[in-house]
């Protein structure tokens, strides 16, 4: 990470002297996002730590260190001066790693669409995405969202129950017209089922 940093910062200065005349540079600053809850980040920040130097060349190498933040481990204090939506990613990673679960706050999401991408993306889970691509009417909280969630998760276990029950009763000598009329379903879809 400090090689690909220090790549991304030399191309900045790079286009900066480029640009050509007298202009003022100004500073470039790259900060490193870590967004893991089971483990600290476990790599060096500083390239020299990443280096195989010979002995007695130590201090003739630059080092180069990362601005590394990990956001799981941020304190109370520390994710209280977020004021942006950031704030609600944040909260999400930290209790994560603190309990192991999520109780959201009340609190407004003013980019839903950035936000339930941001945290469908960084937690691999696609439940946020799905929720995200519904639209957002009505949300206006985590807690809507979660709310959301949890109904799409009851309404497909009630699916699945209905469906294992509808086989069973197949598998149990039942006829297709018989289940349709005890499930109210049309015939078609109570053969799609068996099937």
């Amino acid at each position: 990470m400090a090689l690909r940093i220090l790549e991304y910062d030399g191309a900045e200065y790079r286009a900066q002297l480029l640009k050509g005349g007298q202009k003022e540079r100004y500073p470039v600053v790259t900060l490193v996002l870590y967004f893991g809850y089971d483990r600290h980040w476990s790599y060096s920040a500083e390239l020299r730590n990443r280096l195989q130097i010979p002995e007695g060349f130590k201090t003739y190498v630059s080092d180069y260190q990362i601005n590394l933040f990990e956001i799981a481990y941020l304190n109370d204090e520390q994710l209280d001066m977020f004021e942006s939506d950031f704030r609600i990613v944040a909260d999400y990673f930290v209790q994560m790693r603190k309990n192991g679960e999520y109780q959201p706050e009340p609190r407004p999401i003013r980019h839903v669409r950035e936000t339930l991408h941001m945290i469908s993306v960084l937690t691999e889970d696609n439940r946020f995405e799905e929720v995200n691509n519904e639209g957002q009417e009505g949300v206006r909280t985590m807690c809507e969202v979660l709310d959301r969630i949890e109904k799409r998760g009851e309404q497909r276990g009630l699916e699945q129950g209905i469906k294992q029950m509808i086989v069973r009763m197949y598998k149990n000598g039942y006829s297709i017209k018989q289940i349709s009329r005890v499930a109210e379903m049309s015939e078609k879809s109570i053969q799609e089922m068996v099937e």
